[in-house]
């Protein structure tokens, strides 16, 4: 018994060695990453805004039977749009409709003795809408249906004629757009439009004694802002 005292005196300070090793040796800790939150925006729900609008364009017209004369075309209009987005397969599908007001005439020598004169009393349109998103950003291609009234005037008229025509026009608009999310409600968004109202008639009687065409074609520059439900 006393023979082994000596091989366990000498084992204890390895043993006090390891006692203090794990003593002075924490654990590994893991620092988790923080969690970022997330900066994207819903843009999917209905919504309504006002726009706007910086219109210019070509107006082809002349006599039925005759050739059209190009004449250059532009008004600012003001109004009102509304919409809905939906979420599908990752894009952001939907619908809207605005209505704009507010053009101002446009003027030309028709005659040499004639002034002539023609003016959008209002526009609208009804649009499909695709885009995709990235964080508060939403960009998107557009196209669907144009719709406007216009006033056509001669001044002085034509014998014989009222010297003042009202036009119904449609045809169809497409375009590209944005929109940027400013709060969880609020948007502003920028568009360009291409329209296209065909060619339309304008009876004898009314500019001219003389049955007369028109053909607008318009470029919209947009700017407006969205406040989404």
């Amino acid at each position: 018994m006393y023979k082994l005292l000596p091989s366990s005196i000498a084992v204890l300070p390895f043993l006090s060695l390891s006692v203090l090793a794990a003593d002075v040796i924490d654990p590994i800790t893991i620092i988790e990453p923080p969690v970022i939150a997330d900066e994207g925006h819903n843009f999917e729900g209905a919504y309504v805004g006002i726009l706007a609008d910086y219109d210019f364009g070509k107006l082809r017209s002349g006599p039925a039977t005759g050739p059209l004369i190009s004449r250059d075309i532009e008004s600012p209009y003001f109004g009102a749009l509304a919409g809905l987005n939906v979420l599908y397969n990752g894009y952001i599908v939907g619908v809207e409709a605005d209505v704009l007001s507010g053009g101002k005439s446009n003027s030309f020598s028709c005659s040499p003795t004639q002034i002539c004169s023609e003016r959008f009393k209002w526009t609208a349109s009804l649009r499909g809408r695709i885009g995709v998103t990235h964080n508060k950003w939403m960009v998107y291609g557009t196209g669907g249906f144009a719709f406007a009234e216009a006033t056509s005037t001669t001044t002085p008229p034509t014998g014989g004629t009222t010297g003042t025509a009202n036009i119904s026009l449609n045809g169809w608009t497409a375009g590209l757009g944005a929109e940027y999310a400013v709060t969880s409600n609020v948007r502003v968004k920028a568009e360009y439009l291409y329209t296209d109202y065909g060619t339309r008639s304008i009876p004898a009687g009314t500019i001219s004694a003389v049955a007369y065409k028109a053909n607008p074609k318009i470029n919209s520059v947009r700017i407006g802002a969205i406040y989404g439900f």
